[in-house]
């Protein structure tokens, strides 16, 4: 699930594409940047950004995407800019780490 993958899982997938499925026409965006925010031994934040075409920007919303390795889940994207090359989005993690107990 798309939701639960951590920064290692997306940084492999830099450069690959994922499809938005709840439109009523489907949507290929690029994840093109991966930042690591902040690492603790209890939570890591990090952002994706993924490019977009540039025909419309999406509102900010949670989205259905589904990619080849990752499987299926919602993401929360946010329009961050527009560029030459198309429509910017970002999704923001800060998720809590299993911690051994």
């Amino acid at each position: 699930m798309l939701d639960i993958s951590s920064y290692d899982e997306f940084a492999k997938q830099v450069g690959t594409k994922f499809n938005i499925t709840d439109l009523p026409v489907i949507v290929e965006i690029e994840l093109i940047e991966i930042t690591e925010r902040e690492k603790t031994a209890r939570q890591e934040c990090f952002s994706l950004i993924f490019r977009g075409p540039s025909e419309s920007v999406l509102p900010q919303s949670i989205y259905t995407l589904q990619h080849e390795q990752l499987g299926i889940g919602g993401l929360f994207l946010v329009a961050a800019g527009v560029t030459e090359q198309g429509v910017e989005y970002q999704a923001t993690f800060n998720r809590l780490l299993e911690t051994a107990a």
